[in-house]
């Protein structure tokens, strides 16, 4: 399983580049609550009947959960790369990495919200 840190995604997300499909791993709603920019929802249990219908084998896939002691991504790119998918990352930090080096995330609503800073 191939594996990115935050520094790599960022190379891979950077403008005017080929960016590859963000999908978050965890439950719809923790993905409301919060979300990497960019990024879509496909929970672990539903990736190998739901990616299949959007994606292209060839397609450029970063898997996401919560933070590295989460399963769901593992779970998701294993399934992914079992099902045939060729081009499969797992942002092994997840959204606390993000959150931990980049202010802004999405909610349901799509609006950008800042980091909190811890007091």
């Amino acid at each position: 399983m191939k594996t990115v840190n935050y520094s790599q995604l960022i190379k891979m997300i950077e403008p005017g580049k080929n960016h590859p499909i963000l999908i978050n791993t965890l439950p719809k709603e923790d993905f409301l609550k919060n979300h990497i920019p960019g990024s879509i929802n496909i929970p672990a249990e539903k990736i190998t009947q739901t990616a299949p219908q959007l994606f292209a084998k060839h397609d450029w896939i970063v898997v996401y959960c919560a933070n590295p002691k989460c399963t769901a991504s593992h779970t998701a790119a294993e399934e992914l790369e079992q099902a045939g998918f060729e081009n499969v990352y797992r942002f092994v930090g997840g959204l606390e990495e993000w959150k931990q080096f980049n202010k802004y995330t999405c909610t349901e609503t799509g609006t950008q919200t800042p980091k909190r800073s811890a007091a």
